[in-house]
Order: C-alpha cells, then structure tokens, then sequence
C-alpha cells in the first residue's frame, strides 16, 4: 500500500459532503467501474472508507477481487461526465 498524507487525505474528505463517486479497478487486465452516491470516510488510523455496491451489478464481483481500487469524488458541475461513463 502506497503512503497517503493523512493531513491531505482530512482535506480532501472534509470537503466532501456528499455527491457520486466513481470506483474502478482493472480486472484481468480491462477497467471495470461504477457510479455510486454511497460513500463516506469511516477511520483516519489506519484509513478506512465504506461504499455500497448493488450486488446483483456486474462490475462488483470484478472489482471485489481486485488487488486495489481507486476512488475518484466527482464534483457536482462534472454531470455530463458522469453521463459518459454509462
């Protein structure tokens, strides 16, 4: 696991009230991701976050295996970006 600043992490997540966020993975090789409005900071040490995933997607069981996620917190005026991912 990489490093990560805690003071920048406090920042980034202290800015986020609410919104969607985009998880990805690379499964085999290919992207795989999906749109989810559930996501909250639940510890600071060691780092912990929560998103909920609709178990029955197809993404989820990709991205659960996978060795490591990346989460990107989409800003509300990036709507029609949000709408290309579909």
């Amino acid at each position: 696991m990489s490093s990560l600043d805690i003071t920048h992490y406090k920042e980034v997540v202290g800015h986020y009230v609410t919104g969607v966020v985009v998880i990805t993975a690379l499964s085999d090789g290919e992207p795989v991701g999906f749109t989810c409005q559930t996501f909250n900071s639940l510890s600071l040490d060691p780092i912990l976050i929560s998103f909920a995933a609709k178990s029955t997607g197809s993404s989820w069981p990709r991205i659960r295996a996978a060795d490591a996620v990346a989460l990107t917190c989409c800003p509300s005026n990036r709507s029609s970006w949000l709408e290309s991912l579909r």
